[in-house]
């Protein structure tokens, strides 16, 4: 009953999560960019190479789950060499695998979120079979589980949104978009959901922070309430002259252990 309380004031409700680039970092826009300078590719080929065909694309059948993996290698190879590229389609596609490791600050970052009452959805593109382990292990650290393979829709097809926003059960102008592709934020925006491009993760994080006004990095604290009666000027006064600093703001966030001694996260 108070999450619901709290979440009447709050102006966003549920944030979007892209998993590649951001949740998994470095992410695969990485690894083809790095395949491209080895392999003496002019930037962007890979990426002309999987959006050629739109909708009918190799690439989009494999992200919609009509081809599985090992289906779709020979049709890309194919299609590449229909346009002169001669790719190992294998080890760029083990290399954008090698690509996404779980970033823990991500992870900080949904379970504040989580812990403030504002609802937390992945939102990936991706294929079948699912050869990264981590996939599994994310599961659980969100409300909503959204993969383009599965639901045989991808982004930035509208549909794939509007399913996510229907399962979350918000509006989309309460909602904020993590994603490190700029096509699929347009859709986003389109929608009237808030969008972040993630170049890096730490400034996209700061810029999330700053929208939904709490700090996303000391997880398992929430806000701290009234009637936690704790006077932040007072107690910033008292440390600024324990430990000589010039008298700096202090963020203080309340532990939620439930222990009977209330315990508090100090950040100056």
């Amino acid at each position: 009953h108070s999450m619901a309380l709290h979440q009447v004031g709050r102006k966003f409700q549920a944030v979007i999560f892209d998993l590649g680039g951001v949740v998994l970092t470095p992410g695969p826009v990485v690894a083809i960019r790095k395949y491209e300078q080895e392999h003496r590719l002019a930037p962007n080929t890979l990426a002309a190479l999987f959006m050629s065909g739109g909708a009918s694309s190799p690439f989009a059948r494999l992200e919609r789950g009509a081809l599985h993996l090992d289906q779709f290698f020979p049709v890309f190879h194919q299609h590449a060499a229909s346009k002169g590229v001669k790719l190992d389609v294998p080890a760029l596609f083990a290399s954008m695998h090698d690509h996404l490791r779980i970033d823990a600050r991500a992870l900080d970052a949904i379970r504040c979120l989580r812990s403030e009452g504002i609802q937390v959805a992945a939102l990936t593109n991706n294929w079948r079979p699912q050869p990264v382990p981590e996939m599994g292990t994310l599961r659980p650290f969100f409300d909503v589980f959204v993969e383009s393979a599965e639901v045989g829709l991808r982004k930035p097809d509208p549909e794939i949104y509007k399913l996510t926003l229907d399962k979350l059960q918000v509006d989309p102008s309460r909602t904020i978009m993590l994603d490190d592709i700029g096509t699929n934020l347009r859709t986003a925006k389109e929608l009237s959901i808030t969008t972040i491009k993630v170049d890096e993760l730490g400034a996209a994080l700061d810029q999330l922070s700053a929208l939904v006004g709490f700090p996303l990095k000391a997880p398992g604290t929430r806000a701290v309430k009234a009637s936690d009666r704790v006077d932040a000027e007072a107690l910033g006064s008292y440390l600024s002259g324990v430990l000589g600093v010039g008298k700096a703001p202090v963020e203080i966030r309340k532990f939620e252990h439930g222990q009977s001694n209330p315990t508090f996260y100090l950040s100056m």
